[in-house]
């Protein structure tokens, strides 16, 4: 999968220590926190989300995590790219959660 400039949308090779396997329903209850503060800002999208996710029998993910800090305050940032396919009809998605 590439995006449109070319480059890679989801590099499993370049971070090895970011692979997290494990199957969508797994991936609800690992990071559905994630996902919960997604649907806050689109419920329609997390809505399609959640269910693609579920419904996939093998979902590779990136795990993403930053530190940043100001003068006044500091923030971990945390979000996921996941490759989310299911066997049973072929279909995969690339599913990305900020």
């Amino acid at each position: 999968l590439k995006e449109t400039d070319g480059q890679l949308a989801f590099p499993w090779e370049r971070f090895p220590e970011r692979q997290q396997m494990m199957k969508g329903s797994d991936l609800i209850r690992t990071l559905g926190f994630l996902g919960a503060e997604a649907a806050q800002q689109d419920p329609i999208k997390a809505q399609f989300m959640q269910q693609v996710v579920k419904e996939a029998t093998d979902c590779r993910v990136l795990l993403h995590e930053r530190d940043t800090k100001d003068e006044e305050k500091s923030c971990k940032e945390i979000w996921a790219d996941a490759l989310c396919v299911d066997e049973r009809s072929g279909a995969n998605h690339l599913v990305k959660v900020y």
